[in-house]
C-alpha cells in the first residue's frame, strides 16, 4: 500500500510538472486605469520601499524610458510621474503585483504592469477615457505594444485584469451619463484589445468612503452606479473601499478625496482578492 501510494505520488507530481513546463513564457499584463486614486497619490510613505522583484516589470513611460520593460518599484511610472516621485505618493498597482507574483504567477512567466492612470480625468465634458480621447487612444496603444513583446523569443503575453478606479471627475463635472459612459468604455475597451469577444476581467474600485461632493452624481450614486456596471456587464467586478482613509483621514495630508499611503497598500490587496475568487 505504502508503495502504491509513493508511486501515485510521483506519477501527480511529474505530471504537474509537465504541465508547468508547457506554459509558455510570457508577461502576464495588469492595467491600471482611471484618475488620480489609480494613478497613486497615497500620501506621504514613510516606507518608501525599493524593493526590486525580478519578475514584476512596468512599461516605462519617463523619458528615455517610455515604451521601455523596466523593474517596478513605488511609484509606478504614470502620466503623474513626476509629482509622485517629488512627494513620496503611491498607489494600488505594485501592491496587486507583488500578491499576483507570490500566488498565481506561472514560474516561466513576469507581471507587467501598465499605469495608464490620469489625475482630473473622466468621461464628462469632453473627457479623455471616450474612445478616441487621449487617455484611452494611449492605454489601448500601450497594451497592444505590450501583447506584443518579445514574440521572437516564443513569448505569449496576456492581459489578466483591468484595474479601473475613477468617478470623482464626473461627480464634479455635473454628469448624468457616468453609468452609459462607463459601459461603453469597458465594452470598447475590450474589443480593441481582444476583438468582439473579449472577455478581459475588469475590476471596478469604490471612492474613499468618507469622501463627499456636491455634483448631480454624488459619491452614493457613484457607488450605486458602479454596481450596476457590475451587475449588467460580464467579467466585471467590484473594490470595497470600505474603512479605507484617504490621506486626510490618515493624517498625512490635506485631502479627503485621496487614499492614504496605507490604504493604497490595502486597496491594491483587496484588488488582488477579487480578482483572486473571480478567477
Amino acid at each position: 500500500m505504502v508503495k502504491l501510494i509513493t508511486v501515485v505520488s510521483i506519477l501527480i507530481i511529474s505530471l504537474e510538472l509537465g504541465a508547468n513546463s508547457n506554459i509558455a513564457p510570457g508577461y502576464d499584463i495588469i492595467i491600471i486605469a482611471g484618475q488620480s486614486n489609480a494613478s497613486g497619490m497615497g500620501c506621504c510613505a514613510t516606507d518608501y520601499d525599493k524593493q526590486i522583484n525580478s519578475r514584476i516589470k512596468q512599461l516605462g513611460r519617463i523619458g528615455k524610458r517610455d515604451y521601455r520593460v523596466i523593474p517596478a518599484s513605488f511609484p509606478l511610472h504614470s502620466w503623474n510621474f513626476r509629482k509622485k516621485l517629488r512627494e513620496k505618493k503611491i498607489g494600488f498597482g505594485l501592491e496587486f503585483a507583488r500578491e499576483y507574483e507570490k500566488s498565481i504567477l506561472a514560474k516561466d512567466r513576469k507581471v507587467l504592469i501598465i499605469n495608464t492612470a490620469m489625475g482630473g480625468t473622466g468621461f464628462a465634458n469632453n473627457g479623455v477615457w471616450n474612445e478616441g480621447e487621449k487617455a484611452y487612444e494611449d492605454a489601448v496603444t500601450r497594451a497592444l505594444f505590450s501583447l506584443h513583446l518579445d514574440k521572437d523569443k516564443g513569448y505569449k503575453n496576456k492581459v489578466v485584469a483591468v484595474l479601473w478606479q475613477q468617478g470623482e471627475y464626473d461627480t464634479s463635472q455635473d454628469n448624468k451619463n457616468y453609468y452609459r459612459h462607463l459601459r461603453k468604455f469597458i465594452r470598447s475597451f475590450r474589443t480593441d484589445l481582444g476583438g468582439d469577444k473579449s472577455r478581459i476581467p475588469f475590476y471596478l474600485g469604490q471612492p474613499v468612503e468618507t469622501w463627499k461632493d456636491g455634483g448631480a452624481v454624488t459619491d452614493k450614486h457613484l457607488r450605486r452606479i458602479i454596481k450596476k456596471v457590475a451587475r449588467v456587464i460580464k467579467d466585471t467586478y467590484v473594490v470595497s473601499s470600505s474603512r479605507l482613509k484617504s490621506n486626510k483621514s490618515q493624517g498625512t495630508g490635506n485631502d479627503e478625496i485621496h487614499f492614504s499611503a496605507k490604504a493604497q497598500r490595502k486597496l491594491g490587496r483587496r484588488y488582488f482578492r477579487v480578482f483572486q475568487k473571480t478567477n
